[in-house]
């Protein structure tokens, strides 16, 4: 399946009526059917093409909501390339992307017109649109034939780095897509009786793909989690089937209900996954000891979410789950013990880092695997990891954080440090410093400057100064 139109029309006729997305609207969870969410988008998507914006790059702004997936489905089906970018971007991060990668139009939540404003004063070229005006007022009364899409061309871009200094912009084509969907179901065969509570926010591929837009696969539906601060409440109200996050969210129901944790998710589960960063395998034995019945995930955003993931009732807590069957996975360069560079080809393989040709080219190998920059190995079909290969920050929450384009960007904004180096500790992110002997160093003005540019995950929140030794050689931390 590569139609992805197709797909969409036959979800249409299935399940016109059957409730889809709930959001909460004055602390009350509020639907919208199959039928209409398709019709909306399918309107919404006429509106962009008679702006003139076929096959243009649309970034979209804004926390999960019914009108984010409107925007995100009109585009990347029917229009163009949806770009999908943090809400915790900042302005300067946002203009810097719409630059990078050409964008022609920003489609935004309201509640985010300051950051909009400044990037729209920097990028007066492009198009900015909130959804309250662009969405229409009335929606299609069916699904009209747009043109069809090409299943290999670009139909999404994800950022899968922040914009620190050297952002990757990963290309997805719907063939990439929806490559993941039947190795998935094999594990978790999942149908229009499933009740999906969604926390990680669309910009994780992860979330995107395997939680949202499978949906027009299974006919399941989806509740939005209000807030952090009330998802334990909603889980036991929504009392899903199945419930994705990042090993942060699960340690702190662990912590929070303790011997208890079957009682979290009220008494419908049936699948969980974890991904984003490795999960504690005590953790995960708990977890499933305790009837729960945990599935570690592990996926790349260049793989479009994937990669691996354990069938049912496989208990191995140090693999990260069973290849999926359409990937070629192989070890370059094993060691004895058959640890190497795990690489990958497949239909779910990216297409390149968008308008970076240069950095799409290293991260292929000559006979056209993908390079992960992980280091494992592979044993009866499993895949277990021992480390990276980059320098790679992967906190709890699933983001990534790369040291040296923070610490490039440290450099540029004050000449006089000649050394950083910047680490994880303690859950947070801390740094050294070295400056030129004969500067007046100002560490704190440069980390306020530094940390009002930057992202949330890409702050330091701590600083050590470290000196020149007598013979200008660094120490190091």
């Amino acid at each position: 399946m590569t139609d992805f139109q197709a797909l969409l029309r036959t979800a249409h006729r299935k399940w016109h009526d059957r409730d889809f997305i709930f959001e909460k609207k004055n602390g009350v969870y509020c639907p919208i059917t199959y039928g209409a969410f398709l019709e909306q988008a399918a309107s919404l998507a006429a509106k962009l093409l008679e702006l003139g914006l076929a096959g243009k790059r649309i970034v979209l702004f804004g926390k999960n909501s019914t009108r984010l997936m409107l925007a995100d489905l009109a585009v990347l089906a029917f229009v163009g390339t949806s770009v999908n970018v943090s809400f915790a971007t900042s302005a300067q991060e946002l203009a810097e992307m719409l630059e990078l990668i050409h964008v022609s139009a920003v489609l935004y939540d309201p509640m985010t017109q300051p950051v909009i404003d400044e990037a729209a004063r920097q990028c007066p070229n492009v198009q900015f649109f909130s959804f309250q005006e662009i969405l229409p007022a009335k929606s299609a009364a069916s699904l009209p034939d747009f043109p069809k899409r090409d299943p290999d061309a670009c139909c999404k871009i994800v950022f899968s780095s922040g914009t620190t200094a050297n952002p990757k912009a990963v290309m997805l084509s719907m063939r990439n897509i929806l490559a993941g969907w039947e190795p998935l179901y094999r594990r978790a065969p999942f149908c229009k009786t499933d009740v999906i509570y969604l926390f990680l926010p669309l910009h994780h591929t992860y979330a995107n793909i395997c939680n949202f837009l499978y949906c027009f696969f299974s006919g399941a539906q989806l509740y939005l989690c209000s807030s952090i601060e009330t998802m334990a409440q909603e889980l036991l109200q929504v009392e899903p089937t199945m419930f994705c996050a990042v090993p942060l969210i699960f340690r702190r129901l662990y912590e929070q209900y303790g011997e208890r944790i079957s009682e979290a998710f009220g008494r419908r589960i049936r699948y969980l996954f974890c991904g984003g960063s490795r999960f504690d395998p005590q953790l995960r034995r708990f977890y499933k000891e305790h009837g729960l019945p945990m599935a570690e995930a592990y996926a790349m955003t260049e793989t479009a979410s994937s990669f691996s993931v354990e069938y049912p009732n496989r208990d191995d807590f140090e693999s990260m789950g069973t290849i999926y069957e359409n990937l070629d996975v192989r070890i370059l360069r094993p060691d004895a013990q058959g640890v190497g560079d795990i690489v990958a080809k497949g239909e779910a393989v990216f297409l390149g880092y968008a308008e970076n040709p240069a950095l799409t080219a290293k991260a292929f190998t000559e006979d056209g695997y993908f390079i992960t920059g992980d280091c494992g190995y592979i044993r009866n079909g499993k895949l277990y990891l021992t480390g990276r290969k980059k320098r790679v920050l992967i906190g709890e929450d699933g983001e990534n954080i790369f040291p040296e384009d923070i610490e490039n960007k440290l450099r540029s904004l004050c000449p006089q440090l000649v050394s950083v180096r910047v680490f994880g500790k303690n859950r947070r992110l801390e740094c050294t410093l070295t400056f030129a002997e004969n500067g007046t160093p100002d560490p704190d003005g440069l980390l306020a400057a530094y940390n009002a540019y930057a992202a949330k995950k890409n702050r330091i929140q701590a600083y050590t100064l470290v000196p020149l030794r007598a013979d200008a050689t660094l120490c190091k931390s």
